[in-house]
Order: C-alpha cells, then sequence, then structure tokens
C-alpha cells in the first residue's frame, strides 16, 4: 500500500491593506498607477537610448573599420588635447616617450593637472602629493626649476637617479636602489632613496641661520644637500644654494645680517648659472609652475565638492523615498486597525499614537 503524499505548502497570509470590505483609495490607487507609469515610461526611453547608441557606435565602427590614422601624425592641438584627458603620470609617461615629436608636446601644465587629478577624491594620492612637495620647493625658490620631461620622470621614478654615486647601489647587478613605492615626497627636488637622504645629506642645528629661509632646499626640517649633475646631458638638478656654501656663510660671518646678505649674493649667482639671462627669468617660470599648481589644485577641490554634493542628494533622496514608502505602509496598517477596533471601548487608548512627519521614526 503506498503512502500518500501531500504538498504541505504554508498558506500566504492575506495582505493587511486588502480588505473585499474596504473602500478602495481611488487617489492612492491613481497616484501608485502614475507612478509606476512613469518608471516604467523612463526605463523605455533609456533602453531605447541605450539601443540608438549602440547602433550609432556599430555604424561608425562599420565605416572606420581597417582605416587606422598614428597618433604621431594627428595635428599637434590634437595630441594636446589627448594629452589633457589623461589622468594618470604613468600613462602619459608611456605614451609621450614613445617618440621625440609626442616628448616635445608635454608641457609643464599637462604633467601638473595629470598628478593632480589622478585618483581624484580617493585616498590614494600619491602622484598629487609628489607634485604638491615639489611646489613647494619652487614657491620658495630654492631648487633648479625642472624641464616637463623631469618633471614627469620625477613623478614616475623608481629608482634612485644618483646612479653611480647611489649609497644603495648593489655592486652585484649595478642598479640603484629602489625608491619606496609608498613615498610620496622628492626630497631636494630629487628622486633619491632613503640611504641618499640619510647619508649624502647634511643634518644640521635647529639655531642654523639658513632655516625657513627664502631660497634654501630643506628636508625634515634640518636636512640640506647639495645640487646633482646628470652625467648625460650634464644638466643640473636640486637644490640651488649647495650644503658646503650654506656652511661656509655659517662660519664666515657672525651676525644674522651678513649672513642673509651673503645668502642672497649666492642666489642672485645662482639664478644667473641656471642658464637663464636673469633672475627674473627665473622668477617668472617658478611663479608660472606655482600658479599651474595652484590653477589645478583649485579645480580639483572644486570638482570633489561637486562630487560630493551630488552624492549627498541622491542619498537625500533615496532616504525621502524610503520613508515615504515606509509611512504609506505604516499609515495602511493603522487604517486597518482602527476598523478592526471599530466597536472597541478602549479603542482610542489602543491606538493612541504620535506621527512624526518626514522624521524617519514616522
Amino acid at each position: 500500500m503506498s503512502s500518500s503524499r501531500y504538498s504541505l505548502r504554508k498558506r500566504q497570509p492575506n495582505s493587511v491593506l486588502k480588505d473585499d470590505h474596504k473602500d478602495v483609495d481611488l487617489d492612492k490607487l491613481l497616484e501608485e498607477h502614475e507612478r509606476s507609469g512613469e518608471e516604467s515610461r523612463a526605463q523605455r526611453v533609456a533602453k531605447k537610448q541605450k539601443t540608438q547608441r549602440e547602433e550609432e557606435e556599430k555604424e561608425l565602427k562599420q565605416i572606420f573599420s581597417g582605416y587606422d590614422i598614428p597618433l604621431d601624425t594627428l595635428p599637434a592641438l590634437c595630441i594636446e588635447r589627448i594629452y589633457n584627458m589623461l589622468d594618470s603620470p604613468q600613462d602619459l609617461y608611456n605614451l609621450a616617450f614613445t617618440s621625440k615629436f609626442l616628448m616635445s608636446l608635454v608641457t609643464p601644465e599637462v604633467v601638473i593637472r595629470s598628478a593632480v587629478f589622478n585618483n581624484l577624491g580617493k585616498r590614494e594620492a600619491k602622484y598629487r602629493k609628489i607634485i604638491g612637495s615639489i611646489n613647494q620647493y619652487l614657491a620658495n625658490r630654492s631648487i633648479h626649476i625642472p624641464s616637463p620631461h623631469r618633471l614627469l620622470r620625477l613623478l614616475v621614478a623608481k629608482s634612485c637617479e644618483r646612479g653611480d654615486s647611489c649609497w644603495g647601489k648593489n655592486l652585484a647587478t649595478g642598479v640603484p636602489a629602489s625608491i619606496d613605492p609608498s613615498s610620496s615626497t622628492r626630497p631636494f627636488g630629487l628622486a633619491i632613496c632613503e640611504k641618499c637622504v640619510k647619508f649624502g645629506s647634511t643634518n644640521v642645528n635647529y639655531s642654523h641661520f639658513s632655516r625657513f629661509q627664502h631660497g634654501v632646499a630643506f628636508y625634515q626640517w634640518n636636512r640640506i644637500m647639495g645640487p646633482i649633475t646628470d652625467a648625460v646631458k650634464g644638466e643640473v638638478h636640486g637644490p640651488l644654494i649647495p650644503a658646503i656654501q650654506l656652511m661656509q656663510i655659517e662660519g664666515s660671518y657672525r651676525t644674522t645680517a651678513e649672513r642673509k646678505a651673503a645668502l642672497e649674493e649666492h642666489l642672485s649667482r645662482a639664478h644667473t648659472d641656471c642658464g637663464d639671462v636673469c633672475k627674473n627669468c627665473y622668477e617668472s617660470k617658478a611663479a608660472a609652475y606655482v600658479e599651474i599648481f595652484q590653477s589645478a589644485e583649485d579645480e580639483a577641490d572644486e570638482f570633489i565638492k561637486l562630487a560630493n554634493e551630488k552624492k549627498l542628494q541622491i542619498g537625500r533622496q533615496r532616504r525621502e523615498e524610503r520613508l515615504r514608502k515606509k509611512r504609506e505602509r505604516i499609515q495602511g496598517i493603522y487604517e486597518y486597525l482602527e476598523e478592526l477596533l471599530e466597536d472597541c471601548p478602549y479603542k482610542d487608548v489602543a491606538l493612541a499614537c504620535e506621527w512624526r512627519g518626514n522624521d524617519q521614526d514616522c
């Protein structure tokens, strides 16, 4: 004898809002129907627009299929626009250093903006901090002004630029020490490793006259260092005033006024030795770098502010929609309880409550 099988299904409870004996609220029903209609129409319009875009893209691909244009054959203005769209110094470096023509179109503004706008609004803003540290030296007029190509190399540097003079060089492989990937500074405007900073720089007393002086490059408040010379191009990079000159000034003069006067003389000579015609040339070029950086910083901060305001507005709209649905649900339950307790003598006590309007607790 086969045992009969029974399907035990959980009986679905009737909705508290549905009642055959309850009058239908036509206004609410029409409002819900209108809202659902608006949502469905918006979905249809979005779907139609998406289909139209896909068809246009497909048509363009068919038209330009097999027609490739080399990047370095584009007009200079087009390439500059492409550069301005890149928000990664590493991508800019990989693209710009593929040909001499592309290298010639790299400008300080392109490099600085790519660093400032990299990972905008996120916690990882390494390139923005690096360009900020270089800008501090330029604002103090204390380092040789880097060219756009050198500025880009400083941002993406992975190993110490001192080469054979690197204190952390591996003699077995002949490779200089690596720069800490998490480092967000460029000491003295140079891409050098921690050992070169520790052993290649000079510690001075906090009472040293040159601290906080205009034109003197300091790192970690009491470290000074001399410039370095590129072995290939012969260019000088880093601090304008060598550490040895600062120590000589400290030991040669007794009063602060005399020391500052000697420092100003060395700075004037350094501005001329940079290859510029006069001090005003160095000043104008450094001021242009600082102005570009400040403009990019202001634009980035404004962009982040608008993005945050948009997120807050979307959050408020979602919260209001959630509260509206919650209020409607609770009001429906309350009206249903009113009908159930219509003949109850303690109806007012049982249904006593306080409606809080737009508050989340209702």
